[in-house]
């Protein structure tokens, strides 16, 4: 049994709702999106977390110095393999690193991390990604049809996997729903949103959208999952897999 817990971080800005909750849940696994590069260290201190990958997304100017930003995954075990993608291009990055300092990162970039581990005799593949965002979850754009092609025609030749994060798309709108068609959607019916109203910038506008996903192919057995609330602008997943 393992948990993992995916969460967007807004870029570092509610560490102090989050600390506790990290040090109260002692995940084995926890995939970020919108997470500084910067603070990967600080992260892997405060969850005991030895092992860490990282795909950048853009570039912020916080407290006036240019920091990177992106998705990220920190394990208790061992990577053994590690796959990056471009999900645009549907190309393996071969080295992230290069694209710090280069022009190539001063627009928005989509990636999805792909690795393997191994926990006793058993072989766990997880991925994690941020989709591109739309003012509103029920409005679908063409840019985002694409990110959501490519991600399944990346996924298809995968056999077994666990797939989390932030996906910008919401449940019961074409594509949440068409990543459901294919594999397990994990995340509780009783939900009717990820987004917590009350730390949101646009909270006020009372935002129903469940668009932070855990998806698994259908051999994986997720035990048990929930939304936790209070922790940054999103709900963290947090799941315990067989």
């Amino acid at each position: 049994m393992i948990k993992i817990i995916s969460l967007n971080i807004e870029i570092g800005r509610h560490f102090n709702k989050h600390r506790d909750f990290f040090k109260s849940e002692k995940a084995d696994i926890v995939c970020f999106q919108e997470i500084l590069k910067g603070d990967i260290e600080k992260y892997k201190k405060l969850l005991d977390l030895k092992y860490s990958c990282f795909a950048p997304m853009s570039q912020n100017v916080i407290n006036n110095k240019t920091q990177m930003h992106g998705i990220s995954i920190l394990s208790k075990y061992k990577i053994t393999s590690l796959e990056i993608y471009d999900v645009f291009s549907l190309q393996k990055e071969k080295n992230c690193d290069k694209l710090i300092t280069s022009k190539y990162l001063l627009k928005k970039h989509y990636h999805m991390i792909f690795l393997s581990l191994i926990v006793g005799n058993k072989t766990y593949n997880i991925a994690t990604t941020h989709a591109p965002v739309t003012c509103r979850g029920d409005y679908i754009t063409d840019f985002q049809r694409t990110f959501f092609k490519n991600l399944k025609s990346i996924l298809k030749n995968k056999k077994s996997f666990i797939l989390t994060g932030d996906f910008n798309s919401g449940r019961n709108y074409e594509l949440f729903d068409d990543l459901s068609i294919l594999y397990t959607d994990n995340i509780p019916k009783k939900y009717n949103t990820s987004i917590d109203n009350k730390i949101h910038r646009k909270g006020y506008n009372n935002i129903q959208f469940v668009v932070d996903g855990f998806f698994t192919t259908k051999d994986i057995v997720v035990k048990k999952i929930k939304y936790q609330n209070g922790v940054s602008d999103h709900y963290a997943v947090v799941a315990e897999v067989e």
